[in-house]
């Protein structure tokens, strides 16, 4: 099921990407005259703290399967206060969450801490893999969602 989830957002995600190709913070930040806005100055030394990938911005890919990962895990246990922990080798630490909302919302920060992604686009991303995973979920036997319409 979360498979199915995963794939399936990122398939939605990718196409939305590639249709509105919309420019990243780093490109906004650093041709910020270019705008069509007199009140924005460009700084074209600015650089996020994370590297940003090489891809159209909106919406954002991470959003969209962590958050249809974190609403099949709310499905298959019927609950948000989901308890788990994820490793990270590039840290070398291990972040606990005691639900999928905390998950979704360091998420959101994170993209946007780095760099990589407007707030905005994060959200986005996030409330398309909770609709997908929620379709994904409908299909699957012994799912919260099955007893919802298809």
């Amino acid at each position: 099921m979360a498979n199915t989830a995963i794939l399936e957002s990122q398939i939605a995600c990718w196409d939305a990407k590639f249709h509105y190709n919309f420019w990243r913070p780093v490109t906004a930040i650093r041709a910020g005259d270019t705008d069509g806005n007199s009140a924005t100055a460009p700084d074209p030394t600015w650089i996020g703290l994370a590297v940003t990938p090489p891809h159209p911005e909106y919406p954002a890919a991470h959003g969209c399967w962590t958050s249809a990962t974190a609403r099949i895990l709310e499905h298959f246990n019927g609950t948000r206060d989901v308890r788990f922990a994820l490793d990270s080798a590039v840290t070398g630490t291990t972040h606990v969450f005691e639900s999928t909302e905390q998950l979704q919302a360091e998420i959101i920060d994170a993209r946007v801490y780095g760099g990589m992604h407007y707030r905005n686009s994060v959200e986005v991303g996030v409330t398309l893999g909770e609709q997908v995973a929620d379709w994904v979920a409908c299909y699957f036997p012994g799912s919260s969602a099955r007893s919802r319409e298809k």
